[in-house]
């Protein structure tokens, strides 16, 4: 999976032209602290993948059309539409 991944993101997902994503993602606030702790302390890019481990997903950015965030108790929601 991790190979067909990559290789969808390196082709800019032209096997998957007119995919259309909305997903609702509830992130806690323990994960969210956790991000703004490594970003404070200058870790602000993420190390390049290791063999065996998950693909780069930075490339996914470009298709993103639309992302809102917004709070709720005890989380911060992330609203998406991705577009290839």
């Amino acid at each position: 999976m991790k190979e067909w991944m990559r290789k969808q993101i390196e082709s800019g997902f032209r096997d998957l032209k007119g995919l259309s994503i909305s997903a609702h993602v509830p992130v806690k606030d323990q994960l969210l602290n956790e991000v703004l702790s490594e970003i404070l302390r200058g870790a602000s890019t993420p190390p390049a993948p290791k063999s065996g481990q998950a693909p780069d997903l930075r490339p996914l950015g470009q298709f993103v059309r639309k992302a809102e965030v917004r709070a709720t108790e005890g989380a911060l929601v992330v609203d998406v539409e991705i577009s290839v």
